[in-house]
């Protein structure tokens, strides 16, 4: 007895894979927009999918299978004795029906399998099957290890940015807005064919924002309230139009006047509050874009810029430089430290930089990931971390 196996393109498959004889990859189509279509896999590549998504007006959106697209498939494989169907989730696509119909369209032993996953969890499963039918298992075998595999399968990922969530629908704008500001990556796993909410990582900015000022000197204290936040920092973006905050292009003048408001905005949003960390929090919404030389965006210079801004400001830039924009690649680790160095005195207070330094001196960022700063054994922990106190700064 031989068993064959029938996929989706979403399945994630070394390209030897792929082009095994026992395996037949069906494409699912996706279009930018009506006059777009493209066969997943085929007409572009992966790479250049999401070239091609960075800089389209359009969300992309997916189509099945025809059942004859299987058909085809199915047929194909006349040598071997059973066709085993491993497709996404049913949850994510109708791909699985696709399927399922097709096999009721065929004079030969089929069976369809959800695999309650997709992308790479897909191909976990896949190559499982393959393992037992390179080692001789029958069909009832390879099935067996297949549904094995299935419920082991624990599959998380995190999101690298927000827009796109809101593109889809999934969030709104002001969640996206929101958590942009707070420096938010949800991580997401695959439950039961479905994805859901696993948790939610803060981003790196408020990491080595905690670092800097730790290096400072700061007490304990004052380092959790910059950690805590650092990540508020761009809150008053809510109140800037996405036409402008998502341009791919340069701004005109008039538009980058009105992006400047956003640290006046932010300030606005965080002011009257009696917790120390969104006194802390307004500072650095209000200052964090000031220059060490005075020629920021209000015009503060020196020590008239707060603590707290003038080291958000560092961490802030240094984030910047080394994460892909879409008007941008990142810069190498090596050349964002020196322009930080070269704006010692210039755009960012001397303190700051040489703090800054001893961060990457004493623990080397691998491809801009700045380690993560810790709050120090005894230091308040999260709902501590709201009370208000005085003198905090």
């Amino acid at each position: 007895m031989t068993t064959a196996i029938v996929t989706d393109s979403t399945t994630s498959l070394p390209e030897e894979v792929r082009e095994s004889p026992n395996v037949r990859v069906v494409p699912l189509t996706f279009s930018f927009g009506p006059e777009e279509t493209y066969t997943d896999k085929v007409d572009l590549s992966n790479a250049q999918f999401y070239e091609k998504l960075e800089s389209a007006l359009a969300f992309p959106t997916t189509s099945q299978p025809p059942a004859g697209a299987f058909v085809e498939a199915y047929e194909s494989l006349h040598a071997y004795d059973d066709v085993l169907v491993l497709t996404l989730s049913r949850k994510f696509s109708g791909t699985y029906d696709s399927a399922v119909t097709a096999a009721g369209m065929v004079d030969r032993p089929v069976e369809v399998v959800d695999t309650k996953s997709a992308e790479m969890g897909s191909g976990l499963i896949l190559l499982e099957a393959l393992r037992v039918i390179d080692e001789g298992g029958d069909f009832d075998e390879v099935k067996r290890a297949v549904e094995a595999a299935i419920r082991r399968c624990k599959m998380l990922f995190a999101v690298g940015t927000l827009e796109y969530l809101e593109k889809s629908g999934r969030i709104g704008r002001a969640q996206r807005l929101l958590g942009t500001a707070l420096d938010l990556r949800p991580v997401l796993r695959v439950d039961d064919g479905e994805v859901v909410p696993h948790k939610r990582a803060r981003g790196r900015k408020r990491q080595m924002a905690a670092l800097l000022a730790r290096h400072l000197g700061l007490s304990d204290w004052q380092v959790l309230l910059i950690r805590r936040a650092a990540p508020l920092h761009d809150v008053g973006k809510i109140g800037i139009p996405d036409a402008i905050l998502l341009k791919l292009g340069k701004l005109t003048i008039e538009e980058f006047q009105q992006v400047k408001t956003h640290t006046t905005i932010g300030a606005r949003i965080l002011s009257g509050s009696r917790f120390s960390v969104l006194r802390v929090a307004e500072e650095i919404a209000f200052s964090h874009h000031e220059r060490w030389d005075g020629n920021g965006y209000l015009g503060l210079a020196g020590d008239q810029i707060p603590l707290p801004g003038r080291i958000v400001a560092v961490a802030d830039v240094f984030d910047a430089l080394t994460q892909r924009r879409p008007y941008k690649e990142p810069w190498p680790v090596a050349d964002a430290v020196e322009e930080i160095r070269r704006q010692r005195g210039l755009q960012f207070d001397p303190a700051v930089v040489d703090a800054f330094l001893r961060v990457i001196a004493e623990a080397p960022p691998p491809e801009g990931q700045p380690t993560a700063a810790q709050p120090a054994a005894g230091t308040p922990d999260a709902a501590a971390g709201m009370a208000p106190q005085d003198g905090a700064f």
